[in-house]
Order: C-alpha cells, then sequence, then structure tokens
C-alpha cells in the first residue's frame, strides 16, 4: 500500500510559492498550483494524513496493493 499524495500547504511549499511568484512577477503562485487541480484548491496536510491514518486503520484491511491517490482529482482528470 501506498499514499500518492500530491500538492498539500506546507511551509515548504509557501516558500516555493513564494519565490516562484517573485520570478514570474506575481505575489504568490500558490493560487495557480491550485488551479491545475480539478477540485480548485491545494490539499491540506490533515488531508494526506487521513488517508495513512484509513490505510493504518482495520477498515482499509482488505485493500491490498494499491496506491491511493491523494491529489485532489489530479489523477482523474
Amino acid at each position: 500500500m501506498a499514499v500518492a499524495a500530491d500538492v498539500a500547504r506546507t511551509e515548504l511549499l509557501e516558500e516555493f510559492s513564494a519565490e516562484v511568484g517573485r520570478r514570474r512577477g506575481i505575489a504568490n503562485a500558490r493560487d495557480l498550483f491550485a488551479q491545475n487541480h480539478p477540485i480548485g484548491r491545494i490539499g491540506e496536510p490533515e488531508e494526506i494524513a487521513s488517508a495513512v491514518l484509513w490505510l493504518c486503520s482495520p477498515g482499509a484491511a482488505f485493500a491490498l496493493g494499491h496506491i491511493l491517490a491523494v491529489d485532489g482529482g489530479q489523477t482523474a482528470d
């Protein structure tokens, strides 16, 4: 089992977004990243953690050999 997570709002993402924004002459590139997700926003770290917790729970006992995409619909697009 594995979790394939996409962009989540973290300190590192904020720093990266600010730097990309500076290079492109915009305030912050975070909104550009969000527009690339069908859900229209960036994930939250808690959403990734919830997927991991589910995989560790008895509820996932019959889920074997799966890669769980937690990506705001990126792979479904």
